[in-house]
């Protein structure tokens, strides 16, 4: 697989994670101004992934607060989906497990990325990081650097996000529905494409 096709995916993963940083994290009147900006690039990010596009011409932030604490801010015995790693890959569906503690591992090792005050396995911050390293690839084309992009999102998004967009769609109103079917058609059709990339495999960067 060319460079370029490399490079055109990780500025396509630059921009959808920004993206989704946004959505997943606490509402704000920023991030709705922000959504409602995004036509464009949300009807294309749909045609891309063949997500039915529905249509938000006004978001009401006090609901959009309402359903975001009722849906993510939540014990885990409750209803709802959990923004952490830990709790869908780890037996006691707990946070602060393994997953967390290698993420963080992972961040610590590379240059350049500052992570927010919050656990490494938070959803935003996975992204944060995978936006991180798709921009460094963009810069350097160095095929380990790429590689490490796939890691992070085979091992630390795929493996947990059919269970978490499940959790949404289950306890969701539509828009954070519509967000979650965008995120989980996304990274499923991104792994078809790492899968087409000649030579790839999961290098463990925790060893």
């Amino acid at each position: 697989m060319n460079s370029e096709y490399k490079i055109n995916l990780a500025q396509e993963l630059k921009n959808i994670t920004r993206f989704f940083v946004v959505m997943f994290e606490y509402p704000t009147q920023n991030s709705v101004d922000f959504f409602l900006k995004q036509n464009d690039f949300i009807r294309e990010l749909c045609e891309l992934t063949r997500t039915e596009l529905v249509s938000f011409k006004n978001l009401n932030l006090l609901e959009l607060e309402t359903n975001y604490n009722s849906l993510f801010i939540v014990e885990p015995s409750k209803n709802g989906a959990v923004l952490y790693e830990s709790f869908y890959t780890s037996d006691s569906k707990l946070l602060n497990q393994e997953s967390e503690r290698k993420l963080l591992e992972l961040i610590q090792t590379e240059n350049g990325f500052v992570a927010p005050n919050c656990p490494s396995d938070y959803l935003p911050v996975i992204l944060e990081f995978i936006n991180h390293l798709s921009d460094k690839f963009i810069t350097t084309k160095c095929d380990e650097d790429f590689d490490r992009i796939q890691f992070v999102v085979g091992n630390h998004i795929l493996n947990w996000i059919e269970k978490f967009t499940f959790d949404i769609l289950k306890n969701s109103n539509v828009f954070y529905g519509f967000v979650a079917n965008l995120f989980y058609n996304y990274f499923k059709m991104l792994s078809k494409n790492f899968e087409e990339i000649k030579n790839y495999n999961f290098t463990d960067f925790n060893n």
